[in-house]
C-alpha cells in the first residue's frame, strides 16, 4: 500500500533560512511571494508556544526560536 501511496504524493519539504541580520524581513519577502503567486509561508510555530503545551517544561530552545523567525518553506514539487 505504501509504494502505491508514494506514486501519487510527492513528499518533501524546502526551505529558506534566512542569515539573522535578515529575520525581520522575512514577513516582507512571505508577502512580495505570495503576491507573485509563490506560495511560502512561514515554518509551523513551536509545540512549546501552543496553548496545550505553554506550562509544560521545556529546554533551551534559543536556536528553534531563531529558525521559527527565519524559516521561510517554499514549494516544490514537479509541477514547478
Amino acid at each position: 500500500m505504501w509504494n502505491h501511496l508514494m506514486q501519487k504524493v510527492i513528499i518533501g519539504l524546502n526551505v529558506i533560512i534566512l542569515d539573522k541580520d535578515f529575520k525581520n524581513e522575512r514577513d516582507n519577502i512571505l508577502d512580495a511571494t505570495n503576491s507573485n503567486g509563490l506560495m511560502t509561508r512561514p515554518v509551523w510555530a513551536l509545540l512549546n508556544k501552543q496553548s496545550v503545551f505553554k506550562d509544560m517544561p521545556s529546554m533551551n530552545l534559543d536556536i528553534s526560536n531563531s529558525l521559527e523567525k527565519r524559516v521561510i518553506n517554499i514549494p516544490s514539487g514537479a509541477w514547478l
